[in-house]
């Protein structure tokens, strides 16, 4: 009588527990489970602090005597991407004296207006920003937040204020072992406080915002803390506020802003938004100039070059608000939309302007 060669049913069990050998029990993968979760929550709130959460505080450090203030934050793309691609760079180079044939005058950086002009300036590699980076461990372009600038009362004055996620330690310290890396030599004025040579200043607030100004003086007037105007809200994709008066504008302002006759502000708020909606206000003392949303129109225009065309055609005429105006109306109010291309194509400009304005001013001792 011959054995059967068919496998037992007892074996099959056997050799389906073979087969889930090394499976996990249930405790193991709720811990594994607890602990991803514990993991992401708390990288959550990390990255919610850094970005989300960070407080703005530009805003504070308004002073009541500027000309022109612009507030803009860097949190997204549309605003973020022209700051980094035009105006960071212009952070990079250095002011250290050089021989009059090491560069052209029109690369003379925009930095210059840190400090009167001893003689050309020359781009040294690594740039400004990495030597910061490595004394303070803060980089400029993942830790801004938001920007502000202000010009006036007086031709020549201004202060930019930065609200950034600084790691903690001294960053105006930082900064002056980044400027004496360079050969600029930036002297201490009190605590958290440098004057370069030429009488440029930079300074912290206690809230944190880093302040760069013309001058002492412009110094002691933004690091103060203040009330919030309601022109320049704390949060927001960005606003404006521009008072009329004969100084403190920037080079060809005055000249730009002529046609628009004797308005009193400018008031400006931008949204996020892609395109970004923004809205300009004109205040006037008396009822509106003739021609005044054509006037708008042509500034406008030179603002945004040929991309106000584009805009026009790709999103509608700009609004003028109301549809209809009352002929004894004081305020006239404009609204655009502006997509990321013209975004870059402005701060290009405006960087562009800010070079060759500061490469025609002379040498100062």
């Amino acid at each position: 009588m011959t054995e059967t060669t068919e496998s037992s049913p007892a074996a099959a069990p056997v050799a389906l527990a073979r087969d889930r050998g090394g499976a996990l029990s249930v405790p193991v993968v709720a811990a594994i489970f607890t602990t991803l979760l514990v993991l992401g929550v708390a990288l959550g709130l990390a990255i919610h602090a850094s970005y989300v959460g960070f407080a703005r505080v530009a805003a504070y450090h308004v002073p009541p005597d500027a000309t022109l203030v612009v507030r803009w934050d860097v949190e997204k793309v549309g605003l973020f991407e022209p700051t980094r691609r035009f105006l960071l760079p212009l952070l990079d180079e250095a002011h250290a004296p050089a021989p009059a044939a090491s560069v052209a005058p029109e690369r003379r950086s925009p930095l210059v207006a840190l400090l009167p002009s001893t003689g050309p300036v020359k781009a040294t590699p690594p740039g400004r920003r990495d030597h910061f980076a490595e004394e303070s461990g803060s980089m400029i372009a993942r830790d801004l937040r938001e920007v502000l600038v202000a010009f006036g009362p007086a031709d020549g004055d201004w202060a930019i204020v930065l609200g950034a996620a600084f790691p903690k330690g001294d960053v105006v310290a930082a900064l002056g072992r980044t400027f004496a890396r360079e050969g600029w030599p930036w002297r201490e004025l009190g605590h958290d406080r440098l004057v370069s040579p030429g009488g440029a200043a930079v300074g912290r607030a206690e809230d944190g915002a880093l302040v760069l100004a013309s001058s002492v003086a412009r110094l002691d007037a933004v690091l103060p803390v203040r009330e919030v105007l309601p022109e320049i809200p704390r949060v927001g994709a960005g606003s404006l506020l521009l008072r009329n008066r004969p100084t403190g504008l920037p080079p060809g302002g005055a000249a730009l802003l002529g046609g628009l006759g004797h308005f009193e502000t400018i008031t400006g708020s931008a949204n996020f938004g892609s395109p970004l909606p923004i809205e300009l206000t004109l205040h006037y003392d008396e009822r509106l100039p003739a021609g005044s949303s054509s006037e708008i129109h042509a500034v406008l225009a030179a603002l945004l070059g040929d991309d106000l065309r584009r805009l026009e055609g790709v999103y509608g005429p700009i609004k003028f608000l109301p549809g209809v105006l009352p002929a004894n109306r004081r305020d006239i109010t404009v609204s655009i939309l502006v997509d990321d291309m013209a975004l870059e194509r402005a701060a290009k400009r405006v960087s562009e302007a800010v070079e060759k304005a500061l490469a025609a001013e002379p040498a100062r001792e």
